[in-house]
């Protein structure tokens, strides 16, 4: 999980929130979402960068956000995450606590990162196993 993302206020006009884009993007991991937040950083929704370059400069954010957010809490098994973000398709997902507060996102390299890794996991103890077999054989008929 990263905290490095770009998070916006509903309220905010399009270009506000560009805007806000170009003064806070190099601080972002990756920018192909703007998470919607209240003012006590709850998660409303999402804005994708191409919706939010195609709109209307004086429209509002929370006119053109996605309410139906996939999310994930703090707490999500990094299997899971990675199931859900293979599922919808998705870049990143966000993280959110208890009480639905944006936390972090967690990206597609995040998620092979730990695929690859558990990948290297099972194949040590594949080798281990098939050294330790043909011993444990032999133990055995004799």
């Amino acid at each position: 999980m990263t905290t490095e993302y770009l998070s916006v206020k509903e309220g905010l006009t399009i270009s506000q929130a560009i805007e806000r884009v170009r003064v806070l993007a190099s601080a972002a991991e990756i920018i192909y979402y703007l998470y919607v937040t209240d003012g006590k950083r709850r998660l409303k929704g999402t804005v994708s960068f191409k919706d939010l370059v195609i709109a209307q400069p004086e429209q509002m954010l929370g006119e053109i956000m996605t309410r139906d957010v996939v999310f994930v809490h703090t707490d999500t098994d990094q299997e899971e995450v990675a199931r859900i973000i293979q599922h919808y398709d998705l870049v990143a997902v966000p993280v959110v606590d208890t009480e639905q507060r944006l936390v972090g996102i967690v990206t597609v390299d995040d998620v092979l990162d730990v695929m690859e890794q558990e990948t290297t996991e099972i194949f040590m103890l594949w080798v281990l196993w098939s050294k330790k077999l043909p011993r444990i054989f032999m133990l055995w008929v004799v």
